[in-house]
């Protein structure tokens, strides 16, 4: 289990405490160019744009349900730390998640991944009951901080990596504990 520190990043400047509805637009999985198996926090088929066999909406609880094969995980940022867990566990997807490097969370859950894309500008997020597809006459918000998506398991790296969205990509490599004996290299 990780340990993290307590965080919000529900409340503050584009981001209201009413709804925790921030749909992933579909561009972003245009360019990611795969259809996963599931995905675990679906507002539902349609309204959502994720491209998976399976959608699990919140009435379901995708967290007491079997996770199979790649996972989309855009989840509730109010509630967001018990399914990064999960995909770490799972170890076999991709996660959007709050690029606030500066973060306790964000460090752990990065150091679990096999690769990242720090997306480039701010991404706008779908909202509500998304009346109308990727902000085209609905409503369309960003939160005050940008997005990066964490790939878990090797395929899943190779998709992220492979894809035209635009950002800076980084493959993760887990640093080993410093002994004393390198100065600190």
């Amino acid at each position: 289990m990780i340990e993290t520190e307590q965080f919000s990043f529900v409340g503050g400047e584009g981001i209201e405490d009413e709804s925790d509805e921030w749909y992933t637009p579909a561009w972003v999985f245009r360019a990611l160019g795969i259809e996963f198996d599931l995905d675990p926090c679906s507002p539902g088929a349609p309204p959502s744009s994720v491209p998976a066999k399976r959608h699990i909406t919140k009435e379901e609880d995708g967290m007491q349900q079997p996770w199979n094969g790649a996972v989309w995980v855009n989840p509730p940022f109010s509630d967001k730390r018990r399914w990064y867990e999960r995909l770490c566990i799972h170890g076999n997807g991709i996660a959007l998640m709050p690029a606030r490097t500066e973060t306790h969370d964000l460090q752990a859950y990065m150091n679990e991944s096999s690769a990242l894309l720090f997306l480039k500008g701010r991404i706008y997020f779908e909202r509500g009951s998304r009346p109308a597809a990727n902000g085209v006459g609905g409503q369309t918000s960003t939160p005050p901080f940008g997005v990066v998506l964490c790939a878990y398991g090797d395929l899943m790296a190779d998709v992220l990596l492979d894809s035209s969205l635009l950002g800076v990509r980084a493959i993760v490599c887990f640093a080993q504990q410093n002994s004393g004996d390198d100065n600190g290299r």
